[in-house]
Formats: C-alpha cells, sequence, structure tokens
C-alpha cells in the first residue's frame, strides 16, 4: 500500500539560492518574497529548493502516492505576512517534479495559525 504525507507548511520549507527566507536579506515580507518567487517561478526554478520535507519524501521515495500541503492563508487575521500560500505552490511544483507523485495544496489554512484551538479544529 502506498503512502500519503500529510505536511503542515511553516516559511523554512523553501530555499533559494541555499538559503530560507530572512527578513533583512530578502527586505520584503514572507508572503510577498514567495509571491515574486512563484510569479517568475520558471527563472527562479533552478535557485529554488525543497527543505525540511525533502529529507522525508527522499527515504520515501517511491513509497508515496499523494503529498497534501497545507499552506496557510489566514482570512481576518491583522498578520498575514507570514503566510504560506504562494510557498505552498512552488513546493507543489517542485515535489511534483522531483518525486512525480500526486501533489495537493488547496487546502489552506485559514484560521489563525497560533491558535492551536482553531487549528485543532481545521484538522
Amino acid at each position: 500500500m502506498k503512502k500519503i504525507v500529510l505536511a503542515n507548511i511553516g516559511n523554512r520549507n523553501l530555499k533559494f539560492k541555499g538559503e530560507t527566507y530572512f527578513s533583512k536579506t530578502h527586505g520584503s515580507t514572507f508572503r510577498e518574497w514567495t509571491k515574486n518567487l512563484l510569479d517568475n517561478f520558471e527563472e527562479n526554478k533552478p535557485l529554488l529548493t525543497i527543505n525540511i520535507l525533502n529529507d522525508l519524501l527522499d527515504s520515501l521515495n517511491g513509497e508515496i502516492e499523494q503529498v497534501i500541503l497545507f499552506p496557510s492563508n489566514q482570512i481576518n487575521e491583522e498578520k498575514q505576512d507570514q503566510d504560506t500560500i504562494f510557498e505552498g505552490e512552488i513546493l507543489h511544483k517542485l515535489i511534483k517534479e522531483k518525486y512525480n507523485v500526486a501533489v495537493d495544496s488547496s487546502k489552506q489554512v485559514t484560521c489563525k495559525v497560533t491558535d492551536n484551538d482553531a487549528l485543532l479544529r481545521f484538522y
């Protein structure tokens, strides 16, 4: 039986030029930074790598049927600058290409990501 990987996406799951996002280096919010990377995906693709998840996916290579990503896209929250909605789309493309598995990145976490009760109800 093939496995399904469920992955909550944080802002350390993607590297660009070998580095994860750092506001002082990248000069914009995480959401803006990943939107720019996604908008220019083909140009940026050679410089993008999967981080953290790659270890699991590599160890299960050939055993995975599907990867379901849970990026954040908080609704009615003041602080949305760290949302991973665009990172989820980038990871979707990278995982699908590298591991040749079905990927679903549409399961957006719309509640406040620091509210454990809301997260439990969501999941």
